[in-house]
Order: structure tokens, then C-alpha cells, then sequence
């Protein structure tokens, strides 16, 4: 404490002592990528930074940072000291296990609790395949009252039935970045979105190509887990699943009309 100018009503000079104090500051350890502090690292932190990387978030030294903005202390993952689109790209690796500088091994998943009521259906289309023949499926969402800015999704299968071949995650190129990882897991993939406006309606999600490798008859189904969906502030939006399923026949079977 430093005395500038100290007196009595009569502008009588007093005399003082001052005693100085102290601040002690005990902060937590920062999580490197967990960028809005919900203590996991995910497609939304990844939004976040594309968000503050083209001007539509600001920054932050709170944590939990205020409405509209990241914690950048958090967000350089890369090493480079800048908070940038490479932060964003590496989150969303590790996000579906392909190992970087930032995360060397796979990460474990972490279940994103969803409320009761859905604001968002995921759908898995159904194909048939010849026994070692190839199947495009459909992953889709349907988005009401909201828009979905980031996303992962892990699709589950028999490996002994069909083999993942091609990801093509985004197909009509209304995301700004997505990643996918054929072998996530033996019987799993996994894929993240995001996009820094956000998406509504009927959005095409990905397009899987299987191999069939099982035997005629045989069929598997085709589970979706969504580990994370939510609108461009990083909120859960609530959904629903409908599975996808994928049966092997010895040959296509050709239906054709009946006439007299």
C-alpha cells in the first residue's frame, strides 16, 4: 500500500503506518483441449476453437469461460502457441482414437448423458449384400428446433459378418471439418463432425461401405452410439436412435411386378 494523500476533515495532514498484504492464488491443473470446461475433451471443444479461429468466439482466461467465448489457456494442444484449426483437427482425432502428439494412445470414451425428451433423430439405412459383395449404408439425422454444430458418432457391427471399406463422413459438404476411423474397434468405427454455424433438417451424417464376409443367410445389425451431439454453444441436444441392419444373400433377389 502505497499513502498518496491521507487527512482529517479540516485538511489536517495524519499520520499513518501501512501494512501490505498477499494474494495467494491456488489454481486447478488447465485440461489441454477442454476449451469450454466441462471436463472432457471432445467435437465441441474442437467447435469451440473453428469458432474462435474464423472471428465468431472470443476469448477467455475464466474457466468456465462466459456466453460466446473459449478458455484459451486450454486450447493450444499442438504446441505451435497459437489457437487455431490445428488445435481443432487433433482434438477431433484423438476424439475417435487416431493418435497424434496430443493424445499417443487411443482415449477412453466418455458417455455423454442425454435428457428424456429427443429434439434430434440418428438413423442407420439397411441394405442387402452378396456373400462377399460391397453395401453402401446411410447414417442420417434429423434435426428439429435447434442446430447441431458438433458431433461423434461410433457405428457397431459383427466383424465376422461385414467389413468397414470407405468412410465418406459429410456427403453433401454441409459440415466444415469431420474425421473418421475405420478401426476404431474391432466391431466398431467412429466419426466426428462439426460445424462452426450449425445444421438443421434432414442432414446427411456419412455413408459407410461394408464387405460382406459372412455366409449367405447371415445378417448383422447395425448399432449407433452417439457419444456426442450438440448445437454450436456446446448444449446436448437430445436423440433418438433408429439401427440399421445388413443381411447377405447368395445372390440379389429381383422382384418384379405381378401381371396376368
Amino acid at each position: 500500500v502505497t499513502v498518496q494523500t491521507i487527512s482529517s476533515p479540516s485538511s489536517d495532514p495524519l499520520h499513518t503506518a501501512t501494512q501490505d498484504g498477499q494474494v495467494t492464488l491456488e489454481g486447478g491443473q488447465i485440461t489441454m483441449g477442454d476449451v469450454n470446461c466441462d471436463d472432457d475433451v471432445n467435437s465441441v471443444d474442437a467447435m469451440f476453437i473453428m469458432q474462435f479461429a474464423t472471428g465468431l468466439r472470443g476469448s477467455s482466461n475464466q474457466c468456465p469461460p462466459p456466453s460466446g467465448a473459449l478458455y484459451e489457456p486450454a486450447c493450444d494442444v499442438s504446441g505451435d502457441n497459437q489457437c487455431d484449426s490445428v488445435d481443432a483437427l487433433f482434438i477431433m482425432q484423438c476424439d475417435v482414437g487416431i493418435p497424434n502428439a496430443f493424445c499417443p494412445e487411443p482415449t477412453t470414451p466418455v458417455m455423454t448423458p442425454l435428457a428424456l425428451s429427443q429434439n434430434a433423430e440418428i438413423q442407420v439405412g439397411q441394405g442387402t449384400v452378396v456373400n462377399h459383395g460391397m453395401v453402401s449404408i446411410p447414417i442420417t439425422a434429423d434435426v428439429n428446433d435447434t442446430k447441431v454444430g458438433a458431433g461423434t458418432i461410433e457405428l457397431h457391427y459383427n466383424p465376422n459378418m461385414v467389413q468397414p471399406k470407405a468412410c465418406s463422413v459429410d456427403p453433401d459438404d454441409k459440415f466444415d471439418s469431420e474425421v473418421c476411423n475405420l478401426t476404431y474397434a474391432a466391431d466398431a468405427l467412429r466419426f466426428t463432425f462439426i460445424s462452426i454455424n450449425g445444421e438443421s433438417g434432414e442432414i446427411p451424417l456419412a455413408n459407410i461401405i461394408f464387405q460382406s464376409v459372412g455366409e449367405p443367410g447371415d445378417s448383422t445389425d447395425l448399432t449407433a452410439t452417439v457419444r456426442t451431439f450438440a448445437n454450436t454453444d456446446g448444449q446436448t441436444i437430445p436423440t433418438s436412435i433408429q439401427d440399421g441392419r445388413i443381411d447377405i444373400w447368395s445372390r440379389l433377389r429381383l422382384f418384379l411386378p405381378f401381371s396376368r
